[in-house]
C-alpha cells in the first residue's frame, strides 16, 4: 500500500490486498480484522515518527486555522467575496485589457 514510502530495496512485508472472489464471501467481521491488520502493516512501514511528524503538522494546521492565520490566496477569496462585484468586475476587465494602473475613486 504505501511501497513508495519504503527505501530502494526493502524487504519490508507487504499487506495482502482482497481478490475479488473473497470480497462476496468474507463477513463484516473478518473484513474489519482484514482492515485493522492492514492498518497495523501499513503502520509498521510507515513508522511511528514519520505518523507523529504528520499529526504535528496537521495539529499546527488545524490550530492556525482556529487562530484565523489562513493562507493569502483564501484571505483575498474572503476579501473579494465581501467587495462591491461591479467594482471588482470593472477592475478584472481593467487588468485583462492591460491597464495595470488601480481604479481612481472619483
Amino acid at each position: 500500500m504505501f511501497e513508495w514510502l519504503k527505501p530502494k530495496g526493502s524487504d519490508a512485508p507487504k499487506p495482502q490486498s482482497l481478490s475479488p472472489q473473497d470480497s462476496p464471501t468474507k463477513d463484516r467481521a473478518a473484513l474489519i480484522k482484514e482492515a485493522m491488520q492492514n492498518a497495523r502493516t501499513a503502520r509498521e512501514a510507515i513508522g511511528t515518527e514519520t505518523l507523529d511528524r504528520v499529526l504535528a503538522m496537521m495539529q499546527k494546521k488545524k490550530q492556525a486555522e482556529l487562530d484565523g492565520q489562513i493562507n493569502p490566496s483564501a484571505q483575498a477569496k474572503k476579501i473579494m467575496l465581501q467587495m462591491d462585484k461591479g467594482r471588482v468586475a470593472d477592475h478584472l476587465k481593467d487588468l485583462m485589457q492591460g491597464d495595470s494602473s488601480p481604479p481612481h475613486k472619483h
